[in-house]
């Protein structure tokens, strides 16, 4: 009988398996305050995109990874960043942040990150392509980019890239 291997398991899990996992505080989730909005927004900034991806049900996922790994997408900053960024890439983004961000008016700390940066997301196809890939109404979609640039919290390189997608 082989033994468990904690460390094979983990490789081997999905964001949603290591969420469980590392969430000990039981079914209600960690209490992430105002305060840690900019924690929150950097460690978004630098995060693997092939590992929040992982998690989106699409056909195309693994194909639109894979893409984005060869051309050195590590990071959703990398993905924001790019002058001309991968169209299918993007949707699967937005369809990441829009789900995190929630329904809600009164969103949690990290709701209101993912809403941020489902802001972002179609701001930059709408800006760096010329194509939307939201529902939302042109007014609706300036309203969501004035609400982030009022967010005092949004500051480094996503403040200076807000600047350049939708100048106020």
């Amino acid at each position: 009988m082989n033994a468990f291997d904690p460390q094979d398991a983990a490789l081997k899990s999905n964001a949603s398996q290591l969420s469980a996992l590392l969430n000990t505080g039981g079914d209600e989730e960690i209490g992430w305050s105002a305060e840690d909005l900019p924690d929150l927004l950097r460690h978004q900034w630098t995060a693997p995109v092939d590992f929040d991806l992982a998690e989106v049900r699409h056909k195309d996922r693994h194909k639109t990874l894979t893409q984005a790994a060869e051309s050195n997408i590590r990071t959703f900053g990398d993905l924001l960043t790019q002058s001309s960024p991968s169209l299918p890439l993007l949707k699967l983004a937005k369809d990441f942040f829009k789900d995190k961000a929630g329904r809600s008016k009164e969103k949690s700390p990290q709701q209101q990150i993912g809403y941020l940066f489902y802001v972002l997301v179609i701001l930059t196809a709408k800006t760096r392509l010329g194509v939307s890939i939201s529902s939302l109404s042109d007014a609706e979609v300036q309203k969501a980019a004035k609400w982030a640039h009022n967010q005092t919290w949004v500051e480094g390189e996503a403040r200076d890239l807000l600047q350049q997608l939708a100048p106020q």
